[in-house]
């Protein structure tokens, strides 16, 4: 992926996640039910037929890691989650039934990747999902188990890590863990601080390295415009994403309202997905190109952020179509 990305040097140690609000109202819909994110979420994709497609056989799944809080079972929609614990040293556990922010990431991941319609999932065996809880028992994120988690991503097989965690703290090892988890995709969150991120004070991480295969992604209304708390930065954050009243299963399964740029990389990293399901053949990276090449303008993203607009994974999906071809 063609990148111009900022480096910046001062960082504080402090360490956030970049979810504004889970509400306790119950929601019913799922991301591509309203008009707006329909258009946002392609589905007019005949995902059951590009899953069952020859071109698919040997290539599936597509593997994303989730690098958060830990992911229960019950948010997953029977998807299978493999579990581990990097706090910072990694080892196999349980899911959890505490782990509500992972649980909605990963739910979120997958709502826009595979989900059609309510009900069962008819393709959620098209995704993979492993997850690693760098949270401990006090609510803490752990750098150092977020650059472990990433080294165990890659040799577990990820094709795309989601760090919907910001980190402040400028450390060598997740530096060194983000770049090796290259060729491979991380869809990274901004962040919920209004305003850009690009001055480095304080830096925004991993969205203020300069990996290519970063994909840098701030806060969309379901109109496509900015939301009011919402991370920008041309330099740093590559697009915008819906992340406003998003529905999400929690870790007991119950459906709620989510909002916050967390949400908006889980929707990124599974329209990602989306591409490379309907275009067998097009890598994580490529994926990502198209993602921003396909970006629709907005008035209120021009200068903002890289690709000067919000997700379209239709679009996407055809550019990507394009690429395969030439």
């Amino acid at each position: 992926m063609t990148s111009f990305r900022g480096f910046a040097a001062v960082a504080l140690a402090v360490i956030g996640i970049g979810a504004l609000a889970v509400s306790g109202q119950d929601a019913t819909t799922y991301p591509g039910s309203t008009p707006e994110q329909r258009d946002v979420f392609g589905r007019d994709v005949d995902l059951k037929s590009l899953v069952d497609s020859p071109a698919n056989v040997g290539r599936l799944p597509v593997t994303v890691a989730v690098i958060d809080s830990g992911v229960a079972q019950a948010a997953t929609d029977g998807v299978r989650v493999r579990q581990w614990r990097c706090l910072p040293t990694c080892e196999a556990e349980r899911p959890r039934a505490t782990t509500q922010h992972g649980s909605q990431i990963a739910s979120t991941v997958l709502d826009a990747s595979t989900r059609t319609t309510d009900g069962p999932n008819p393709v959620g065996n098209a995704v993979r999902m492993l997850s690693y809880r760098i949270v401990d028992d006090t609510g803490r994120i752990r750098i150092g188990g977020a650059a472990r988690a990433l080294i165990q991503a890659r040799e577990h097989g990820a094709d795309i890590a989601v760090m919907s965690t910001v980190s402040f703290a400028d450390r060598k090892g997740l530096r060194r863990a983000v770049t090796g988890f290259g060729p491979r995709l991380i869809v990274a969150a901004a962040g919920n601080r209004s305003g850009s991120i690009d001055s480095g004070v304080p830096a925004t991480y991993p969205c203020a390295l300069p990996d290519p295969h970063i994909l840098c992604v701030t806060t969309a209304r379901a109109d496509g415009g900015l939301a009011r708390e919402a991370a920008t930065g041309p330099i740093s954050v590559d697009i915008a994403a819906p992340g406003t009243g998003l529905a999400a299963s929690n870790s007991h399964g119950r459906r709620v309202f989510v909002s916050g740029s967390s949400y908006a990389t889980a929707v990124t990293a599974g329209a990602a997905v989306l591409v490379m399901l309907a275009e067998p053949g097009v890598t994580p990276l490529q994926a990502a190109d198209a993602l921003i090449t396909a970006a629709a303008a907005h008035p209120s993203l021009t200068d903002v952020t890289r690709s000067d607009g919000h997700l379209q994974v239709r679009e996407a999906i055809d550019v990507a179509a394009r690429l395969q071809k030439s």
